[in-house]
C-alpha cells in the first residue's frame, strides 16, 4: 500500500483506534512522510472541505501521539490550526501556527515555516491584527520566491492587498 492511499485511509478511518490500528507498521520515518501526506491533503481540502480538514486534523493528531517527533508535531499543529481557522476560532488557530512555524525552524525547514504563514496572515487578519499579518505575510513572501514556490507567495500577496484595501489604502493595495 502506497503513503498516499494510506494517508486517506488513516483520514477516513471512524476512530482513533482504527488510525492507531493502520499505523501499527509505520516506523518513524513513515510516520513523517505519513505526515507530510496527511498535511497536503488537508491544505488541499481547506477551501471545499471542512470536514475532511478535521478529521485531518484527528489523523495528524493520533500520529503525533503514536510517533512523537518535531515532524509529526509540526504537522500536527500545521493542521490543527487550518482546522481552527475553519472552526473560526483564529486565536486558537495562530496559537497553533505558531508552534508549527517553530518546530519547522528548528528542524532548519525555512520553507515550511513560511508556508505556514499562509494560514498565519488569513487568521491574523480575521482578527484584525492587520499590522501583524503584513509583517508575518512580508517575512514569508522572500523565501517562498526564492524556494520557487509561486503559488504560496501569491497567496501571501492576494491577502495582503485585500488587508492593505481593508484600510482605505486602495493604490498601495494595488
Amino acid at each position: 500500500m502506497n503513503e498516499i492511499s494510506l494517508a486517506e485511509q488513516i483520514i477516513d478511518a471512524g476512530s482513533d483506534a482504527e488510525r492507531r490500528r493502520l499505523l501499527t507498521a509505520a516506523t518513524d520515518g513513515t510516520a513523517e512522510h505519513l505526515s507530510d501526506e496527511i498535511r497536503d491533503l488537508c491544505i488541499a481540502s481547506w477551501s471545499s472541505d471542512p470536514t475532511r480538514v478535521q478529521r485531518s486534523a484527528a489523523a495528524l493528531r493520533t500520529i503525533s501521539k503514536a510517533h512523537p517527533s518535531d515532524h509529526t508535531t509540526a504537522n500536527h499543529n500545521w493542521t490543527e490550526g487550518i482546522a481552527a481557522i475553519t472552526r473560526g476560532h483564529f486565536e486558537k488557530a495562530v496559537e497553533r501556527l505558531d508552534v508549527a512555524i517553530a518546530a519547522f525552524l528548528r528542524l532548519g525547514r525555512g520553507v515550511e515555516a513560511a508556508r505556514v504563514k499562509v494560514s498565519k496572515l488569513l487568521a491574523l487578519a480575521m482578527l484584525s491584527r492587520y499590522d501583524e499579518a503584513v509583517e508575518t505575510g512580508l517575512a514569508a513572501i522572500p523565501i517562498l520566491v526564492d524556494s520557487g514556490d509561486q503559488l504560496a507567495a501569491g497567496k501571501i500577496e492576494m491577502n495582503l492587498s485585500n488587508i492593505v484595501s481593508r484600510r482605505g489604502k486602495h493604490s498601495e493595495a494595488e
